[in-house]
């Protein structure tokens, strides 16, 4: 986090390579939101 801004990011281990894929910049809350989403199945 910085400057009030957050991101979540993803490794895809399932490769030989990682891939790592970032969301894009957003408030804290909106990413705790998606956070939860993700946890519980409810956002891709």
């Amino acid at each position: 986090m910085a400057g009030g801004q957050s991101f979540i990011r993803r490794y895809d281990r399932s490769a030989p390579s990682p891939n790592i894929v970032e969301s894009p910049r957003m408030r804290v809350a909106d990413a705790m939101t998606l956070w939860r989403q993700l946890m519980r199945g409810e956002a891709r």
